[in-house]
């Protein structure tokens, strides 16, 4: 069964890199999860597609220190990264960035109140609009990731680890732990496409 399977994902890597037309090895190590294009069929697995360069570095340098991140994704990551070399890394960055980005479907019952909460926050509970830092249009902006058109079960499961710190970030805990559930829901209407 092992061998067959082992078979299966080989054979699925070769026709994804032969489909990327040339690609590295490396990206199409990726691509076996998130896609051809970074753009991931799987509602827990990111969309990488036009993601920042600068994001998706850090991101992925990140993974060197599995201790710093959720156990879900230390699990599936850190083995991968922690046998690429920084070049590697770099290109991988690069190749996501450039794909084609999904836009945002802000729809959804609580869209209009996720959307309020993006561009003004709620300062009465001490979150702050998240447009300030993630951009207009939820497209990010340098190391601070793109959020428009991801898929809605990762980001609620982000947003609920950095607010629980299981995702480490100083950035991030203090803006999201007083955030509530019906928040991160509405803000997931807004930004996600699934």
């Amino acid at each position: 069964m092992k061998m067959i399977l082992g078979a299966a994902i080989l054979s699925s890597m070769t026709v994804i890199a032969a489909q990327a037309g040339g690609t590295s090895t490396a990206v199409a190590v990726c691509q076996a999860c998130h896609g051809v294009t970074g753009n991931s069929a799987k509602p827990d697995v990111p969309r990488l597609n036009g993601q920042k360069v600068e994001y998706l570095k850090q991101r992925l340098t990140d993974f060197h220190d599995p201790a710093s991140q959720d156990p879900h994704a230390t699990n599936v990551m850190w083995g991968i990264v922690e046998r690429t070399d920084d070049s590697t890394l770099v290109e991988l960055a690069q190749y996501f960035a450039t794909q084609a980005p999904m836009a945002a479907a802000n729809g959804g019952a609580s869209a209009q109140e996720g959307r309020k909460l993006y561009t003004s926050g709620d300062p009465a509970n001490y979150v702050p609009a998240c447009g300030t830092c993630h951009g207009a249009n939820a497209e990010g902006l340098g190391d601070v990731p793109r959020l428009a058109g991801q898929h809605g079960l990762y980001l609620e499961n982000q947003l609920e680890r950095m607010r629980l710190n299981m995702r480490a970030n100083g950035v991030m805990h203090p803006k999201t732990n007083s955030m509530s559930d019906a928040q991160i829901k509405a803000l997931v209407g807004y930004l996600a496409k699934d």
